[in-house]
């Protein structure tokens, strides 16, 4: 309906996804594996496959409903002021850490590639950011 609108939340989706790679691309390279990006959403250590990030994979889902549950929990609003970016800080920095890890997986255990992605880190993440909202809530 508004394609104007859409243009730019695919540019800031484009803007993000490079922030992530450029910074996972950094880590790899200085814990000693050579990483290479690949195009606009392809980051992977040479000789093995790499991940692909899309635009499902930057958080931004995780990032709006953990802080619609911040705004909307009965909790003072210093708490809540604390709580949103910290939740969007957090999000961002545990999405580096996946990345990083699904290429570290591709090095050393391909096979669970598909347990990785969608099982172990998506509740790693959600268990993280529950136990910081219980937290918040305490």
């Amino acid at each position: 309906m508004f394609p104007q609108f859409s243009t730019a939340w695919e540019s800031f989706n484009q803007i993000y996804k490079n922030f992530l790679l450029n910074v996972c691309n950094y880590l790899l390279n200085a814990m000693g594996y050579s990483s290479v990006k690949v195009g606009n959403s392809i980051l992977k250590i040479e000789g093995y496959r790499g991940v692909s990030v899309g635009n499902y994979c930057l958080g931004f889902q995780l990032m709006y409903y953990y802080s619609m549950l911040i705004l909307v929990s009965d909790m003072l609003p210093k708490k809540k002021l604390i709580g949103l970016p910290s939740g969007i800080i957090l999000t961002t920095f545990l999405n580096i850490i996946r990345i990083s890890a699904l290429n570290l997986m591709t090095v050393y255990t391909p096979n669970w590639m598909f347990v990785g992605h969608d099982y172990i880190f998506n509740f790693g993440v959600f268990a993280i950011l529950m136990l910081v909202y219980y937290k918040l809530m305490q």
